[in-house]
């Protein structure tokens, strides 16, 4: 269905997230990651993409520091937005940084 949509309207985001959590599921996560990449390029905006790019980067084993950076980085362009701080702190979760996790948990939990 994905394939169907994405044939469509090759720039559908949503569908393209989709396919990244297909592919993950068929044990192509290196796959995953290239579609779920260009997902996020396509929609910055959509918190719901980015927790999947890094469910697929803790998949093909990117490094701890580098899923920590990604989320950081997203929580700091889009300052007191709960949905990325969520991102920062499933980052850190990934990353086994349950403390810094739970002080991002916490902090989105806290928000409107």
């Amino acid at each position: 269905l994905t394939n169907e949509l994405l044939t469509r309207n090759p720039a559908d985001a949503r569908a393209m997230g989709d396919k990244a959590i297909a592919l993950s599921r068929m044990d192509r996560a290196a796959e995953a990651r290239d579609v779920a990449l260009d997902a996020v390029r396509l929609a910055p905006e959509n918190h719901r993409l980015h927790l999947i790019l890094l469910q697929v980067q803790r998949e093909t084993k990117t490094p701890r520091e580098d899923l920590i950076a990604y989320g950081t980085e997203q929580a700091q362009k889009h300052p007191g937005d709960p949905r990325f701080e969520l991102v920062a702190g499933l980052a850190f979760a990934m990353a086994d940084d349950l403390e810094q996790a739970k002080g991002w948990m916490r902090q989105a939990a806290s928000r409107p």
